[in-house]
């Protein structure tokens, strides 16, 4: 969904501050919740987020990276970066980048040279809600393909009403998800999968928010309940508990519920 649209002389650095100045006025909660920016590596934009406050964490478009790295070094690459920047565990990125610095060391120095918290899942320091990549900005690109041929008066009016028949569906959707309804869709749906791998793991606790985790093929992750992080780095994705969570929450014959946490749908606490 679009939130907030300008037109602008060029992509420099002048607009992008413009913009990114003018969006904390029109959605203040950036700078009061952790926000997460996926952007490509614009130099100008780069430049520009100096002005976002400390709650706005930056991460770089995977699907931008990995075009550039295999412009440089061969589309037979591609598996391989994605191997680096979607790994969950510090091993997992170590093993990819080996395997690349095997392959071809040139292009293994060229990641190694961009901050790894800027695009590697398991650096990562905020959530990425499941996306690695602003794809999503490019598919409301092209639905805008046409209404860029029209004046900029005619151009705004026309994104504004494309907008209100969905943000009002989506709002009526939030507000009201229907009788005994608890979770999003997506909520209860993550929910139902970690429950199913939750079964057939072991939880050690050492205390009421920290334990151990054993899977039946004797792999160990470790779950801290109340930073709401696991070291397979699925539960600090979005906030819905993973299967290694929920394996602690159930050790401990709680059960998780959804409380109203600013704007994020997903925040859960626990109850007996």
């Amino acid at each position: 969904m679009l939130l907030a649209w300008a037109v602008v002389e060029s992509e420099n650095a002048s607009s992008w501050e413009y913009f990114l100045l003018n969006l904390q006025l029109a959605i203040p909660e950036i700078s009061t919740q952790a926000t997460t920016l996926i952007s490509y590596r614009d130099k100008g934009l780069i430049a520009a987020c100096e002005v976002l406050p400390p709650t706005v964490i930056r991460a770089f478009c995977c699907q931008h990276l990995k075009e550039n790295f295999v412009t440089r070094y061969g589309r037979g690459l591609a598996t391989n970066f994605w191997a680096i920047a979607r790994a969950r565990s510090i091993a997992q990125f170590e093993s990819a980048m080996v395997a690349l610095q095997e392959l071809k060391p040139a292009a293994a120095e060229y990641l190694q040279n961009i901050d790894p918290t800027l695009w590697v899942h398991v650096f990562f320091p905020g959530r990425r809600y499941g996306h690695d990549a602003s794809n999503i900005v490019e598919s409301v690109n092209s639905s805008l393909k046409l209404d860029r041929e029209l004046s900029i008066v005619e151009l705004l009016n026309t994104i504004w009403h494309k907008l209100m028949g969905p943000r009002f569906d989506r709002y009526q959707s939030a507000s009201s998800p229907g009788e005994g309804v608890v979770y999003t869709k997506f909520c209860t749906k993550t929910l139902g999968e970690s429950r199913i791998w939750a079964r057939q793991n072991i939880a050690q606790m050492a205390d009421l928010m920290h334990g151990r985790v054993t899977q039946p093929n004797g792999i160990v992750k470790m779950v801290n309940l109340e930073s709401a992080t696991c070291s397979c780095g699925n539960y600090q994705e979005n906030g819905v508990p993973c299967g290694h969570a929920l394996s602690c929450i159930m050790s401990l014959h709680l059960v998780c519920y959804l409380i109203p946490y600013g704007r994020n749908p997903y925040y859960l606490s626990f109850m007996s």
